[in-house]
């Protein structure tokens, strides 16, 4: 086994599940346990059970192409990866990845899609980051900052607090496995602000539930800027218990 194999390997994987595995050993140094390999497919720790049943058919489907090596505990790539070997391997993986996230539709299913909105109809191409469950991810149109990001539900729904409860679940989900991937790739990045814009009051102007994720820097506004100041003025007299 080649690193030149297993970037052909990806290219031909047969599911998104597969390319997600081999990014996660590649960012693991190329050996990684079952649970974290576990985890990385999961929407959320309950479904951790579950995944490590179904992670077994993606491991057996590796290992009979020779790409990883299991003995029930942990798995590992056949191949060493210098350091510049995982970054062509996980820049492979990202680039197959959203490739075939490109080529789902965004909305499916009867009553799911409202033809007028632009997030139900829109082809977001390679602006769309990752699918989960009922919800998917796209890097914003006009991001305040590097990294910006939206995740939004797939069914047509207005605003925040009319998404099911399994839509927030991996919603949520969906937020914290972005900023840890965020957080990875740009050291820079120190903080977060995450919000909604629920109602036309609120500022909200696209009618299809979504949430922001923005990724924040030092010095990347001249003053002081968090939720408080989506009221302008407001914010300029603090009190203790609304910080």
């Amino acid at each position: 086994m080649t690193v030149e194999h297993l970037l052909e390997s990806i290219q031909s994987a047969s599911g998104r599940e597969e390319v997600v595995l081999i990014r996660t050993l590649a960012k693991a140094g190329g050996k990684a346990t079952v649970r974290q390999l576990a985890k990385a497919l999961a929407l959320h720790e309950a479904d951790l059970i579950a995944d490590e049943l179904r992670l077994q058919r993606f491991l057996q489907a590796l290992r009979r192409r020779g790409l990883v090596s299991s003995d029930g505990e942990t798995a590992a790539l056949t191949v060493t990866l210098r350091h510049k070997d995982k970054m062509r391997v996980r820049e492979a993986c990202d680039r197959v990845f959203k490739a075939r996230l490109a080529s789902v539709p965004v909305a499916h299913g009867p009553g799911a899609a409202d033809s007028d909105c632009p997030f139900c109809s829109k082809d977001f191409g390679s602006r769309k980051v990752e699918e989960s469950g009922t919800v998917f991810a796209v890097a914003d149109g006009s991001p305040v900052t590097r990294g910006h990001t939206l995740v939004i539900p797939v069914r047509h729904v207005e605003n925040f607090f009319e998404m099911s409860e399994l839509e927030h679940t991996h919603a949520n989900a969906l937020l914290c496995r972005l900023r840890d991937r965020l957080v990875l790739d740009d050291a820079s990045i120190v903080g977060f602000n995450v919000g909604t814009n629920c109602g036309e009051a609120a500022g909200q102007t696209v009618m299809h539930a979504h949430v922001h994720l923005i990724p924040r820097r030092l010095g990347d506004t001249p003053v002081r800027s968090g939720v408080r100041q989506v009221v302008p003025h407001r914010h300029e007299t603090p009190h203790l218990d609304a910080t």
